[in-house]
């Protein structure tokens, strides 16, 4: 296992998460009023004989399969491995799993960010923000 670059933000987006939910509740619990911001450890793993992208990445959390890298920021991380003479391995990087709110009729699905610091993978523009430090977590303002 690799222990992977980080850059102490998590700005990478998971894709894939909306198949996963029930992966995604049995980790953290079922949905609340405040939601989730909940740290985990999560492992990249490559799945060349994926049908759809022979450059799939895989991400697992707690052995649960929870989404994928997009199909840029697998093919980056790719050749980042092959660069570093780790093609195949599997590797690890912090993560955290937000959304999970329930608030009367509105719900936030969960969804996954990483902190991965390999050079050239796709950012968002800002990390989620934790909902237990935030004053705009009212109704309707989603955190993920």
């Amino acid at each position: 296992m690799i222990k992977l670059p980080t850059t102490g933000a998590f700005t990478v987006n998971v894709v894939g998460e909306a198949q996963h939910q029930d992966a995604l509740r049995s980790i953290v619990g079922r949905p609340t009023k405040e939601g989730y911001y909940q740290r985990v450890t999560a492992v990249l793993r490559p799945e060349p004989t994926n049908k759809a992208d022979a450059n799939a990445v895989r991400i697992e959390i707690g052995r649960s399969l929870v989404g994928y890298l997009d199909r840029s920021t697998a093919k980056v991380y790719q050749a980042w491995l092959a660069k570093h003479n780790e093609v195949g391995k599997e590797g690890e990087c912090p993560a955290v799993i937000t959304g999970g709110f329930k608030r009367g009729d509105e719900a936030g699905p969960y969804g996954v960010v990483l902190d991965l610091g390999v050079k050239g993978v796709k950012r968002r523009d800002t990390p989620p923000a934790d909902p237990a430090k935030s004053t705009r977590n009212k109704p309707g303002w989603r955190f993920w």
